[in-house]
């Protein structure tokens, strides 16, 4: 191990959902040098839950390896018995095949039962090689290298999985998928909910604007239900939802206005779509909608945010990995990678310094964050106190003119998504001599100084996911 072997591998989280599933910790230990064992003491094994607004039956058990030094080496040995048949879409297992440290042997065995499905092997592991057998296909590799870290890397892009699962294709994963969805989002009449779509034009964000903004975060994943939303009537009437639950509720309403509007998964930590090498839904963690717009591209809609504006994604959801859920699609289903703007985090500032006849400068500044940038503002400042909100801007302004300084500041358009968040602030400058002694006057740039320096690339090993900024 190396020292961030020791960090990322010294405790090792197995997941486990009870309503599907049993894991058995066969042998869990760390081995010395010395051939001496030590085993994992039962009594640290630590059991958590998910946290925060998210309420699931998935347990993790965390194994405390003890006696770790850079020589050691750890050893997890584990069976998971799936119940496949309780699952409502085609099943699967998503394995990761490298952790912070090197690996030393890495297998997997597979068994099923004489009546059970077949199921299929899929990995891009290199050097991993996999035998068959009677009901059973054994995967190893004697070791694997650590992967590389870098300072701005979507960890799922570079990590190597082995994708165990039942036989399926990308257009049956679609389907199964979309009449799950389809049966919980049955179209509701818009004016039994109150939502005005008088004005054609106003429509569309008037339904969003009631499910981003009226129906709370509150996710519910016990069972199937990490991959099955409520009924859209239920998110209705509850008032809460996760983001399948919003997605759904947002689709019966949307189509009760008669738009085409769809579902479609994303994977909302990887980028490139060309490393999904085999069918599964275990790739995606998250789901978002998208309407059709007559003679223009489709409108796409984070539903768990809102902060953002009508048809506006985060940065995060840029270029992330997608599989949209069309009923008729003009090409076979295929994961992709949504849409990224020309200018991920767009971001104007205008400075006017009034020179005074004693010397004295009045600085002026206002900086107009749009788009994206206005999505990651307010989610950093529209719940905060005003306290809060001057102490940060405080610790912003003295990142950008490098000293202590007392301006005053003003906010706009924290609590209007619709429109550019607005960041206004005065200071003044004591005079260095009276104006009428000057000959000259200049100042370096501080703010775009400011932000050209979160531009420069600190990755060593890997390709960094550049985000485009214009001044």
């Amino acid at each position: 191990l190396s020292v961030d072997g020791i960090d990322a591998s010294g405790n090792q989280r197995l997941t486990v959902r009870p309503a599907l599933e049993h894991l058995t910790v066969e042998a869990a230990y760390t081995l010395q040098p010395s051939g001496e064992i030590e085993p994992v003491d039962a009594n640290a094994i630590q059991f958590q839950t998910e946290t925060g607004d998210l309420f699931s039956d998935a347990q993790v058990a965390v194994l405390v390896f003890q006696g770790v030094t850079l020589d050691s080496t750890l050893v997890t040995v584990s069976t998971r018995t799936i119940a496949t048949r309780r699952w409502p879409l085609p099943w699967s297992s998503l394995i990761g095949a490298y952790g912070g440290g090197p690996i030393e042997r890495f297998e997997v065995q597979v068994r099923w039962d004489e009546d059970a499905e077949e199921p299929t092997v899929q990995h891009d592991v290199p050097l991993l090689r996999c035998t068959e057998g009677t009901r059973s296909i054994d995967c190893s590799v004697l070791s694997l290298d650590a992967v590389a870290s870098d300072a701005n890397v979507a960890w799922a892009d570079v990590q190597r999985f082995v994708l165990i699962s039942q036989r399926t294709s990308w257009d049956e994963l679609v389907a199964r998928e979309l009449a799950i969805v389809n049966e919980r989002a049955t179209p509701i009449d818009l004016e039994t909910v109150g939502i005005d779509v008088s004005d054609p034009e106003r429509a569309l964000q008037n339904i969003y604007r009631f499910v981003a903004d009226g129906i709370r975060y509150v996710a519910f994943e016990h069972g199937s239900g990490a991959v099955v939303p409520r009924h859209a009537r239920t998110t209705l009437e509850r008032r809460f939802g996760d983001c399948k639950d919003k997605v759904a509720l947002f689709l019966a309403l949307a189509r009760g206005a008669g738009l085409d509007a769809y579902p479609v998964l994303v994977a909302s930590e990887r980028y490139d779509a060309g490393r999904l090498f085999a069918p599964s839904w275990r790739w995606f963690d998250h789901m978002i909608a998208c309407v059709d717009v007559p003679a223009s591209e489709p409108q796409c809609f984070e539903l768990t945010t809102n902060n953002a504006a009508t048809g506006q994604l985060p940065s995060s959801l840029h270029g992330a990995v997608a599989l949209e859920l069309r009923a008729n699609p003009s090409r076979a289903a295929s994961p992709m990678e949504l849409a990224s703007p020309p200018v991920s985090w767009p971001v104007s500032f205008d400075v006017i310094n009034d020179l005074r006849c004693d010397g004295e400068i009045v600085e002026r500044v206002e900086l107009t964050f749009r788009d994206a940038a206005a999505i990651g503002m307010r989610s950093i400042l529209r719940g905060a106190t005003s306290a809060e909100r001057e102490r940060w801007a405080t610790d912003f302004y003295e990142g950008a003119m490098g000293g202590e300084y007392s301006p005053t500041f003003e906010f706009a358009g924290l609590d209007a998504p619709e429109k550019p968040v607005v960041l206004r602030s005065t200071n003044t400058f004591p005079p260095a001599s009276p104006a009428t002694e000057l000959r000259q006057i200049s100042e370096p740039d501080f703010w775009l100084n400011y932000f050209v320096k979160e531009q420069y690339g600190a990755n060593k090993n890997h390709v960094e996911r550049f985000v485009s900024r214009r001044y």
